[in-house]
């Protein structure tokens, strides 16, 4: 079993303040949350288009772009690539969408799955 600072972690998120859109604190807290780990790619479903932002040296933030269902088609196409680059976990911050879009890829690539409900 790998030890938390080897885990290589996908997440997929809603949150448009990752994006630069409106304010607080939680970049900083992903920030932090990525210093603990290997890596943490977050999936951010939203944006003006699609982009990798290299945030820090274990953390990369990727905006889907689009709009619409699209959102949800470019999220699950930009995790199949990160899944076949190597992910330990795939963490979602909703049951719902972003929920689903971590199950399909649980199934598809066997990753462990963790779902919250995020608030």
């Amino acid at each position: 079993m790998k030890s938390a600072a080897e885990l290589r972690i996908l997440m997929i998120s809603l949150d448009p303040v990752l994006l630069g859109q409106g304010s607080g604190d939680v970049l900083q807290r992903h920030m932090d949350y990525a210093s603990r780990v290997g890596s943490l790619d977050i999936i951010v479903l939203g944006g003006t288009k699609s982009e990798s932002k290299k945030i820090s040296e274990k953390l990369t933030i990727h905006s889907t772009g689009g709009t619409g269902i699209m959102k949800a088609f470019r999220a699950y196409s930009l995790g199949s690539g990160l899944c076949r680059r190597g992910v330990d976990l795939i963490d979602t911050q909703d049951p719902h969408l972003t929920g689903l879009i971590g199950w399909l890829l649980k199934r598809k690539f066997q990753i462990p799955l963790e779902v919250h409900c995020h608030g």
